[in-house]
């Protein structure tokens, strides 16, 4: 307050750039915070479809082998 006071005894209509100043700065940091919100759920999100990516390429491969398996006894059993 001991810049604020000076000022608006000599302009008394200056609190508007103070004013705005606030809102400005208070803009630009919750920007801020959100953005980083958002990127980390991206990330979190990306690391969950990574893994369920390879879970199916694992049941994937392992269905393959099963199918070879039985393919394997059928011919046998002929």
């Amino acid at each position: 307050m001991s810049i604020v006071r000076p000022i608006m005894q000599h302009f008394p209509y200056r609190w508007t750039v103070f004013i705005s100043f606030i809102i400005i700065a208070t803009f630009i940091i919750l920007n801020i915070v959100i953005g980083i919100i958002v990127d980390c759920i991206g990330e979190i999100k990306e690391g969950s479809q990574d893994n369920s990516e390879n879970d199916i390429k694992q049941k994937l491969e392992n269905i393959e082998q099963q199918l070879l398996k039985i393919e394997n006894t059928i011919k046998i059993s002929k």
